[in-house]
């Protein structure tokens, strides 16, 4: 029983051994399969794939186009290629790596038609291993994208108190950055004004009305764009409407500056009276200082003058004077020769009584003036209530002017021995029953 036992042990090893045996024998010879199997794929070696062109940027210009590519850590990397037009086109790219850092890429391809295009790139490391592909699309522009910008509208143009044009825009196109313009001075000279695309109104200081303004817009087609677009040079055709108008008294009043005469003989005669009057010969005149006729050097000598604020300024057009009424027509001192100034701006400080009775350089002489007597005594009445009126342009160019000075040289007077004061001392004041001013309004508008 005992040698039974054993026996049945002995044959269960045996049977043991020679499966492990067969197993072992099976394995090896699938793993010689596979071996040939794998060996069959990497004939030639194992496939290197160096790094590839990462976030590739296209920027776009004018018949070129930039690509931008990051390279990160393959420092085996030595040389790039681009294709596009189905590689029908390719650029080859040395490249130069920076140890242990991302290198950005930037290759300029030149002499590109205006299209869109497909680029396609990869990297080869010095073994002349290949990447897989990078793939972009990006355009370029050119004279067919150009052709389609217009430049920027004008809204409207308005003329502002110091004569200068100010110039009301439309909203830009898309793309739109920048304006140029170019205009000339009132010196004659030519200015080029640049301004950003955001800003709605720009103004042109000194602007001669007798020339043009030339435009142009300038536009950027992407905003990764290395090139800039401008719109050809157009001339922006300006009409300017003159328009008189009468200068709104109501803003004036009495300017003291150093040696002006503006005393009134009486309060009813006061120098505001000559712009509160109506335009006629009736109003309650001013009447200058006459308070000794009896004494006729305590009287004021010619010349004299005094001063007007109109409270804006103005371009002035012309000045019409009224005399003093009914029996004073001509004669009683009523004004004879005088002098109109306007000045933008006063000095408080001088006097031109202490300079010679010469105005300071604020002042511009607008007109010299003379009222002339009638023929006949008998059309004194018709002519007078017309007013006197003086066109104030200097030579044919309005001033603009604030402030006003009426310079007093000569008055008429009665020729009689029984006359207080004889004609040759005449009196020294003067009778003024009202003025007008009249200004010119331009307004401009696109021919």
């Amino acid at each position: 029983m005992k040698n039974l036992f054993k026996y049945g042990i002995q044959q269960s090893l045996s049977k043991y051994f020679l499966m492990t045996c067969v197993l072992a024998i099976t394995c090896m010879a699938s793993c010689d399969n596979m071996k040939d199997n794998y060996e069959e794929y990497i004939e030639g070696g194992e496939i290197i794939y160096p790094g590839k062109a990462d976030s590739i940027e296209v920027h776009p210009g004018k018949n070129r186009v930039e690509l931008q590519w990051v390279l990160k850590s393959d420092p085996s990397i030595t040389s790039a290629m681009i294709y596009w037009n189905n590689k029908e086109k390719s650029r080859e790219v040395p490249i130069l790596r920076t140890p242990g850092t991302a290198d950005t890429i930037k290759v300029l391809l030149e002499d590109m038609e205006e299209q869109t295009y497909t680029f396609e790139v990869y990297t080869f490391d010095r073994d002349k291993n290949k990447s897989v592909a990078s793939e972009v699309i990006g355009a370029v522009y050119g004279d067919k994208y150009r052709s389609t910008l217009l430049n920027r509208a004008i809204r409207k143009l308005d003329l502002t108190e110091e004569g200068d044009i100010e110039i009301i825009w439309e909203s830009p196109d898309n793309g739109t950055i920048a304006e140029e313009l170019i205009y000339t001075d009132t010196n004659g000279k030519k200015d080029t004004v640049s301004f950003i695309a955001s800003m709605d109104t720009i103004l042109l200081k000194n602007f001669n009305f007798s020339e043009n303004i030339w435009l142009s817009t300038v536009f950027l087609p992407d905003s990764l764009a290395i090139d800039t677009f401008k719109v050809a040079f157009q001339q922006i055709a300006l009409n300017v409407v003159e328009t008189p108008a009468e200068v709104v008294r109501s803003g004036f009043s009495v300017k003291n500056l150093p040696g002006d005469k503006n005393e009134p003989n009486a309060t009813a005669n006061s120098l505001s009276q000559i712009w509160t009057n109506a335009y006629n010969t009736d109003g309650t005149p001013f009447i200058s200082k006459a308070w000794a006729l009896t004494a006729c050097n305590d009287l004021w000598t010619f010349p004299y003058w005094f001063t007007i604020d109109m409270g804006q300024a103005y371009d002035l057009s012309s000045f019409t004077l009224w005399q003093r009424g009914a029996t004073h027509l001509y004669v009683n001192n009523n004004p004879k020769k005088f002098e109109i100034w306007g000045a933008l701006e006063v000095d408080e400080n001088y006097n031109p009584a202490e300079n010679g009775n010469v105005f300071d350089s604020n002042w511009i002489l607008l007109e010299s003036c003379e009222i002339i007597k009638p023929a006949q005594a008998s059309l004194y009445a018709t002519e007078a209530a017309k007013g006197h009126q003086f066109d104030l342009r200097v030579n044919g160019e309005t001033k603009k002017v604030r402030y006003l000075r009426i310079k007093m040289i000569d008055i008429w007077a009665e020729d009689s021995p029984s006359s207080v004061c004889t004609v040759v001392k005449k009196r020294t004041y003067v009778n003024i029953a009202s003025i007008r001013l009249d200004a010119v309004q331009r307004v401009v508008q696109l021919q």
